[in-house]
């Protein structure tokens, strides 16, 4: 939590000329999967920032996370755009950011995370070979549950 809320505030202070809120709430999320994050404009002034516990594993996915949505903050906050498609004004934050931290990734459309492979498990019961996408699987021959282990790819910090 400490590095989110770091984070929030470098880069508040450095890209957005501390114009989005002082406070948000930053929470994990272990049910999402499908996005690395999401934010929640409840109101001007309560906003909650959402990070997939599965997907921002490293503090390069949780910062570069957080970049993004703020992104989104700002094109609704200081814009007064509704900005979730990604579109000009987001384009126009990330690029603002970029030229605040030259040496971090670009802030992208899709936070540049992609699954690899489908995950292989085996049955702890009867040891069948389960390949599946899902975070829990019922052995089609012994009908125990199997959990699943997603593996990413990162070349996207190769380069850092």
């Amino acid at each position: 939590m400490v590095l989110m809320n770091l984070c929030y505030k470098i880069f508040n202070k450095y890209c957005f000329g501390n114009l989005l809120p002082e406070h948000v709430v930053i929470e994990w999320d272990n049910h999402l999967t499908k996005v690395s994050g999401t934010t929640n404009l409840l109101s001007n002034s309560i906003i909650v920032i959402t990070l997939s516990q599965k997907i921002c594993n490293t503090p390069y996915r949780i910062r570069d996370t957080i970049l993004h949505e703020m992104c989104h903050i700002a094109s609704y906050i200081i814009d007064g755009i509704n900005d979730y498609e990604h579109g000009e004004c987001f384009g126009k934050w990330t690029e603002i950011c970029r030229r605040g931290f030259p040496k971090i990734p670009q802030v992208s459309k899709n936070h540049s995370h992609k699954k690899t492979s489908k995950s292989k498990d085996a049955c702890e019961e009867c040891s069948q070979e389960i390949v599946d996408m899902a975070f829990l699987k019922i052995c089609d021959t012994c009908n125990s549950n199997v959990p699943c282990k997603y593996r990413y790819e990162d070349t996207y910090y190769k380069i850092i």
